[in-house]
């Protein structure tokens, strides 16, 4: 049996004495010329497309919904230290009103005084006349 299945072996090999080297060897067909066949659906594809469009977008939002809460932070921190200026200014002109207070009555007899300087002025100046 062996023998049998050796001649048989013998009988489909060509002989390497009967090959041409003068003819160039048959060249495969290059991958991108092979027809495909693609059996997914279209509505498979379009969901994909969509559903990186709807991550964009997600991120998107995410993006902005994170600049406006640090904007918003931001706003309340400059509320909260122009307040605390606004106090320390109010304190500040109710000190000075206090102070004033003190003086008031040296304003009134300064404007008293101004009278007499005006009246004074004016009777020098009808002398020189």
């Amino acid at each position: 049996m062996t023998t049998e299945m050796t001649e048989r072996r013998q009988r489909h090999r060509p002989d390497p004495s009967d090959v041409e080297l003068d003819e160039p060897a048959p060249t495969p067909t290059p991958v991108y010329a092979i027809a495909r066949v693609d059996l997914v659906p279209p509505i498979v594809e379009a969901r994909r497309r969509h559903a990186a469009t709807e991550r964009k977008l997600m991120a998107g939002m995410l993006a902005l919904l994170v600049a406006v809460v640090a904007a918003g932070l931001a706003m309340a921190a400059l509320a909260m230290s122009a307040e605390s200026t606004l106090s320390a200014e109010r304190t500040r002109a109710q000190v000075l009103l206090n102070e004033q207070k003190k003086y008031s009555e040296v304003s009134s007899i300064k404007a008293h005084l101004g009278g007499y300087d005006g009246a004074e002025l004016a009777a020098l100046y009808s002398e020189a006349s």
